[in-house]
């Protein structure tokens, strides 16, 4: 006998069942047969069998049009990967002021040293001069170490920027969940329900 509201089973705001939850504690019906997900508050009033038919869930999204990311060249590197560069530009522009000993012409503008060495990274030439040792070894390492990242970006670049691809930004529940202007249509009194209605942030599991 299928429950009137054909329901799973959600607790009310009284503290009573419905759906087919609410049979079984009731008397109305002996068991229950159906995909009804464990979660706690039915845990506690009701006894699960053992699965009898295992199923995947899926997530259904607009499928989209191929597009060409006007944002791709930022993606051949992460973030964190970008701030370490500028990070690391800083640290061997205060490298060079300090271990350095450039002209005259140079060490009164600090600022055409950086402008240098971030030359260096955009695949310039680097025409101050280099006198002794450490500074070689500072700004040569520099050098080296800017047209390393710059051949591998440039090798992605190229694949990003030329091939469309159809956005999906939502893959998982937490993309989801952190999605906060996503619009979510699911089948109303289900455990899916009952736990969006009480989670307030991240992916819950069951133990």
């Amino acid at each position: 006998m299928p429950p009137s509201d054909n329901g799973f089973g959600s607790r009310r705001e009284d503290g009573t069942w419905n759906g087919m939850v609410g049979l079984v504690i009731t008397g109305e019906a002996d068991l229950g047969l159906g995909p009804l997900a464990i979660t706690e508050p039915r845990w506690r009033v009701v006894a699960y069998s053992k699965p009898v038919f295992n199923t995947d869930l899926v997530i259904l999204t607009s499928k989209g049009s191929l597009e060409i990311d006007p944002w791709a060249f930022l993606l051949p590197l992460t973030p964190a990967l970008w701030g370490l560069l500028m990070v690391t530009l800083v640290v061997v522009w205060v490298a060079t002021l300090l271990v350095g000993r450039v002209a005259q012409a140079w060490q009164q503008w600090p600022h055409s040293i950086f402008l240098q060495l971030y030359g260096a990274l955009m695949q310039q030439g680097v025409t101050m001069p280099l006198s002794g040792q450490r500074l070689r070894l500072v700004v040569g390492g520099w050098v080296v170490a800017s047209a390393l990242v710059v051949w591998s970006y440039s090798g992605l670049l190229v694949s990003v920027m030329t091939v469309r691809h159809v956005p999906r930004p939502i893959q998982t529940v937490k993309d989801l969940i952190d999605a906060s202007h996503i619009k979510v249509f699911t089948r109303s009194k289900t455990a899916f329900t009952d736990l969006m209605a009480v989670s307030s942030i991240g992916v819950s599991f069951l133990p």
